[in-house]
C-alpha cells in the first residue's frame, strides 16, 4: 500500500500547489483585523483544502508510483511529464528483463547511431516505423526507451492501441539507464558516448560523453 507521499508524487505537483497556495490564502485571509475562523471565506478556503486532499488520497497511486530515480529533480520532472497511461519500469527492471524480451529504440536515427541499448531495434519516433513488429506476437514482452522516458510512452500507447498486450515504457530513459552505470554500444561497440537530445535536456544526462547534432 503507498503512502500518501508517494500518492502525491504520482498525481504531480499540481495539487500540492494548489493545497500550499489555498493555506497562504488561508494564513492572508485569518491575519486581517476582524476575519474569523467562522467566515463565509474562511469555509470555502478550508472547503477547497479538503477537496484537494480527498482528490490527493482517493486517487489511485498508478505504475508511476513505484518508479523513482536518483536525482530528486529528474524524478519530479518525469512525473509531471509522463502519465499512468502504459505500464511503467525501471532501468534496474529493464536491465533484468532485456534478454528476454524485444527493446525498442523510439529515438531518431541520429541518436541511435551515437549508442544504444545492446540489442535493441530502432523504430524512430517522428516518422515510426514498425515494420519489425509485423510478425511478432501480440503477447510478446515489449520494453520502449527513448531519452527519457517521453517519447516512448506515445510509441508504447501506440503498440497498446495496436493490440500488443504486453509493452512497457521505461521510466528515466536511455539517460537514466547509463546514469546507473550500464553500457550502450554503437556500431563499432562500446562506447561512452550518448546522444543527449539538447542542451536542456543534457542536463539530466549525469555520465557518459555528451553528444548533440
Amino acid at each position: 500500500m503507498y503512502c500518501a507521499s508517494e500518492r502525491c508524487k504520482g498525481l504531480g505537483f499540481r495539487v500540492v500547489v494548489q493545497f500550499k497556495f489555498s493555506l497562504v490564502s488561508y494564513r492572508k485571509y485569518t491575519s486581517q483585523p476582524g476575519k474569523s475562523r467562522g467566515s463565509h471565506n474562511f469555509r470555502n478556503v478550508m472547503k477547497t483544502i479538503v477537496c484537494v486532499w480527498i482528490v490527493l488520497l482517493g486517487t489511485p497511486a498508478g505504475p508511476l508510483a513505484a518508479q523513482s530515480v536518483k536525482n530528486k529533480k529528474y524524478d519530479r520532472l518525469l512525473r509531471l511529464m509522463l502519465n499512468n497511461s502504459v505500464p511503467v519500469i525501471s532501468v534496474q527492471e529493464l536491465k533484468a528483463e532485456k534478454d528476454k524480451a524485444l527493446v525498442l529504440d523510439a529515438r531518431e536515427p541520429e541518436e541511435y547511431a551515437v549508442s544504444h541499448l545492446s540489442g535493441a531495434t530502432p523504430v524512430g519516433y517522428s516518422q515510426l516505423n514498425l515494420l519489425a513488429l509485423d510478425k511478432v506476437a501480440k503477447d510478446r514482452p515489449i520494453i520502449v526507451y527513448c531519452s527519457v522516458g517521453y517519447r516512448s510512452q506515445k510509441v508504447t500507447q501506440t503498440l497498446a492501441e495496436k493490440g500488443f498486450t504486453n509493452v512497457k515504457n521505461v521510466y528515466g530513459g536511455i539517460f537514466e539507464w547509463v546514469n546507473q552505470g550500464y553500457p550502450v554500444v554503437n556500431k563499432q561497440g562500446p562506447t561512452d558516448s550518448v546522444h543527449a537530445f539538447s542542451p536542456s535536456w543534457g542536463k539530466w544526462l549525469e555520465r557518459g560523453q555528451k553528444v548533440y547534432n
